[in-house]
């Protein structure tokens, strides 16, 4: 029987699940009934590394990422991705920030999997984002994948989503694994 992990954010590009998983991937289509997905994740970006201002190089303190909430009546567009053995390290390390848990998804065909998810811990849905912000460069790719999981009828729900009120500043860049050490971002507060 095969194992899934559903995918809200950055994971549903097939260029970055590719990146990240070392092969080939394509995620389908699905939807997490009775959950909601919004820019309420503030990460610590000095932990991580994830993201770096292109003014001064710094690193800031703190960035909103996407997340996942349990919300009656509400439904969550993502990309079911079939996973291996090798994967769930690879899933665990990517997603560390989260907590995975198993939810019960509706693929496109109207069937339900069983699958793997990134949940994110409670304490940094609680974690004030006073001076973080939303990497422009990541909200593209959330948009466009989300876009490209739906048929053209649908795009109404990407674009709502790409509307959203986020924080946002455009001068970060995903910098992790560049094995570059870096200061404090001095533009941002945070």
């Amino acid at each position: 029987m095969p194992v899934f992990f559903f995918a809200y954010g950055s994971l549903c590009d097939v260029g970055t699940a590719s990146e990240v998983l070392g092969r080939a991937v394509h995620p389908e289509p699905a939807r997490l009934p009775d959950w909601e997905r919004g820019w309420f994740v503030a990460i610590d970006n000095r932990a991580s590394g994830s993201y770096a201002c292109t003014a001064c190089g710094g690193v800031p303190a703190r960035c909103v990422v996407v997340g996942i909430r349990p919300r009656a009546g509400a439904s969550v567009l993502g990309g079911l991705i079939a996973i291996g053995d090798d994967d769930f390290a690879v899933i665990r390390a990517r997603e560390r920030s989260y907590r995975l848990g198993h939810v019960r998804v509706r693929c496109a065909d109207g069937g339900d999997v069983t699958a793997l998810t990134a949940v994110p811990r409670d304490d940094l849905l609680r974690r004030p984002r006073d001076g973080a912000a939303v990497p422009v460069v990541y909200e593209r790719v959330v948009v466009d994948a989300l876009r490209s999981l739906v048929s053209p009828a649908q795009l109404d729900e990407a674009a709502a989503f790409a509307a959203t009120d986020a924080p946002r500043r455009d001068d970060l860049v995903y910098v992790r694994g560049d094995g570059v050490a870096r200061r404090a971002c001095t533009c941002a507060p945070g």
